[in-house]
C-alpha cells in the first residue's frame, strides 16, 4: 500500500509491479482449473431430478447440504479469481499506454487478445498467460528504450526544437487512437449480427468507447454506419481538442522517427 511518502514508480517498476500481480493471479487461475472437475462432480452429488414433489428436493437439500456448501466456496473463489483477472488486465493495459510509444505493437496485440477472450470467463488461465507473455515483453521493451534513449533527453530534443507537442502527449494521443480503433472495429463485427448496446457493454465492460460516448452515441452503433479507424480518429480529436485530421499521422511520424534517432551523446 503507498503512502504520503512513497515514491513515484517509475515505469520500469510498475511494469514489475504488473507482472507480479499476474504471477499471483496465474497461480489463482490454475488453481480454479483444478477445482473445475470437483465443481462438476458436485454438481452431479446435489443436482435435483425433475418431477420430485417440494418435500423430496428438500429433503435432498438437506441430505447433501455439505456438497452445496463446498460448491458455493468454489464458486466464490472462481468469482474473485475473474474479478482480479479484470482488475490487473486493466492495470496492463494502463502500464501499456504509459508505455507507448515503444509498447504500440503490443498494445494492439493485446486489445486483440481482450476482444478474442470477451469477458474472459472462459479459458481465463490461457488468457492470463498470454498477458504474462505480453507484459514481460513490453517490459523488455521499455527495458531496452531506457538504456538507448534516456527519457529525458527524449523531451529535451522536442521540446528545445519548438515544434509541437512532447513525445508523451503524442504518445497519449496515439494509444487512445490505437485503442478505440481496435474497440470500434470488435464492435462493428458484433452490429453486424442482432445485438443491443447492453449486450456489448456485457460482453466488453472495460472499452474506452462507453466512457466517451454519449447514450444516445452508443444507440447509434448499432446502426453500423460508421468505419472503425475514421471514427476512432474523429474521437480522438474531439477528445484532445484538436483540429486537423492530419495531426495523428504526423504524431505517429515522430514517434517512430524518435525510436529510430540515435541516443545524443
Amino acid at each position: 500500500m503507498s503512502t504520503a511518502n512513497s515514491k513515484p514508480c517509475t515505469l520500469q517498476e510498475s511494469f514489475t509491479i504488473c507482472l507480479q500481480e499476474i504471477d499471483e493471479v496465474v497461480v489463482e487461475a490454475r488453481q480454479r482449473l483444478e477445482e473445475s472437475q470437483r465443481i462438476d462432480d458436485l454438481l452431479r452429488i446435489i443436482g435435483v431430478a425433475h418431477a420430485r414433489t417440494l418435500e423430496e428436493t428438500v429433503e435432498l437439500q438437506k441430505e447433501h447440504e455439505q456438497e452445496r456448501d463446498e460448491y458455493q466456496a468454489l464458486q466464490d473463489a472462481y468469482r474473485l479469481t475473474q474479478r482480479r483477472i479484470s482488475a490487473v488486465a486493466a492495470q496492463a493495459r494502463q502500464c501499456l499506454v504509459n508505455g507507448f510509444p515503444a509498447t504500440e505493437q503490443i498494445s494492439n496485440e493485446f486489445e486483440t487478445l481482450t476482444i478474442r477472450y470477451g469477458k474472459m470467463e472462459v479459458r481465463s488461465d490461457i488468457f492470463i498467460l498470454k498477458l504474462r507473455g505480453l507484459i514481460q515483453k513490453a517490459s523488455e521493451s521499455i527495458s531496452q528504450v531506457a538504456v538507448a534513449r534516456p527519457a529525458a533527453s527524449q523531451k529535451r530534443t522536442i521540446r528545445g526544437s519548438g515544434r509541437g507537442p512532447d513525445l508523451e502527449t503524442s504518445g497519449e494521443w496515439i494509444a487512445l487512437y490505437n485503442q478505440l480503433s481496435t474497440e470500434l472495429a470488435a464492435v462493428h463485427s458484433e452490429v453486424k449480427r442482432f445485438t443491443t448496446v447492453e449486450k456489448l457493454k456485457m460482453k466488453y465492460p472495460g472499452f474506452r468507447l462507453w466512457e466517451m460516448l454519449s447514450e444516445p452515441q452508443q444507440g447509434e452503433l448499432l446502426d453500423g454506419e460508421f468505419r472503425p479507424r475514421a471514427y476512432a480518429r474523429s474521437l480522438t480529436l474531439h477528445q484532445y481538442g484538436l483540429t486537423s485530421p492530419a495531426t495523428l499521422k504526423k504524431d505517429r511520424k515522430k514517434l517512430r522517427e524518435a525510436q529510430e534517432r540515435p541516443a545524443a551523446p
